[in-house]
């Protein structure tokens, strides 16, 4: 009788255990029968529809190489776990666009991949950098936005763009040369004073994307970047922006002077803060010059896990 009952507890048990590992195991799967949700994927500072754009002189070489697209690993990664992948703004602006620009691009884009695709009933906005202010204000527009995933995002600035506006109205010629020689002006960027942590120069609607309120019943969550040693080829801007911050008083938050080379990481807060990875700018996108990083590796694992375990889960 004991023997039996010690059986008939054992299948029980075993039962019991199969069955919550197998809710666990549907929870987790980004894979829906429908595949209905798309994520929008929006590219920051240095792009041109899906390309990278640096300078004429730089981008067609990397095009010649194949070596271009901005988001290439992300959008593999993320079709494997069974979504819908966009890019947008699909129009080659040369990074000029300001924010709002290209929202209202990313606005045409999407009204024209649902009407093709009447089937989607979830979308993710998933911005990288300034892409994610751009997200922050798209999220108003489609009642299928349920999540938005910004990727090292400066929601409250950069110093670096303070930096240059400082520089271009110095009276040094260093650092005013080698900004005007890569382009990096109000004139060939019109988001750049959007950018600025200081917002007391200018007027309150310039940064509309940097204090938007959250729109309600959307999951904001962020991926942060940032550490003490970065790689070689980010090490100047990150030694600037350590200066920037002591200069400004921005250095006493938890975060310290920690940046990515091209954002400080207190910056890049906002929502519900999925991980912080210690590494550089780019490498958080996975452009394709960076896609065999060991820091690409590490944000590709944290995207996959944020798609499992939380935005997958939000669908209706």
């Amino acid at each position: 009788m004991k023997n039996s009952c010690k059986i008939y507890l054992t299948t029980l048990l075993i039962i019991i255990a199969s069955s919550v590992y197998s809710q666990q195991a549907v929870k987790k799967s980004c894979v829906s029968s429908n595949n209905s949700r798309l994520v929008v994927l929006i590219p920051g500072s240095g792009s041109s529809g899906e390309n990278v754009y640096l300078l004429p002189i730089l981008s067609t070489p990397l095009k010649f190489i194949k070596k271009n697209q901005y988001f290439r690993k992300f959008k593999n990664e993320l079709k494997v776990l069974g979504n819908k992948v966009l890019v947008c703004p699909s129009v080659k602006h040369k990074d000029i666009l300001s924010v709002e620009q290209r929202t209202e691009e990313c606005e045409k884009d999407i009204k024209k991949y649902l009407k093709q695709n009447s089937f989607i009933s979830n979308i993710t906005l998933l911005g990288h950098s300034t892409g994610g202010l751009v997200a922050r204000l798209l999220a108003y527009k489609f009642k299928e936005i349920d999540s938005v995933l910004t990727i090292a995002t400066p929601h409250k600035g950069t110093v670096i763009a303070d930096f240059i506006f400082e520089e271009l109205s110095s009276k040094h010629f260093f650092y005013k040369n080698i900004i005007k020689l890569l382009q990096f002006t109000p004139k060939h960027k019109r988001y750049l004073k959007q950018l600025k942590a200081d917002k007391t120069k200018d007027d309150i609607d310039i940064f509309l994307s940097q204090n938007i309120e959250d729109v309600k019943n959307i999951k904001y969550y962020s991926i942060i970047t940032g550490a003490k040693s970065l790689r070689f080829d980010a090490k100047i801007t990150q030694k600037i922006i350590i200066k920037m911050l002591k200069k400004y008083k921005l250095d006493s938050t938890q975060y310290g002077t920690l940046n990515d080379g091209i954002v400080p990481t207190y910056s890049q807060v906002h929502g519900e803060v999925l991980g912080h990875l210690k590494i550089s700018h780019f490498e958080s996108a996975c452009v394709d010059l960076y896609s065999g990083t060991k820091g690409c590796r590490k944000v590709i694992n944290l995207l996959k896990n944020s798609f499992n375990e939380k935005i997958c889960t939000l669908e209706n």
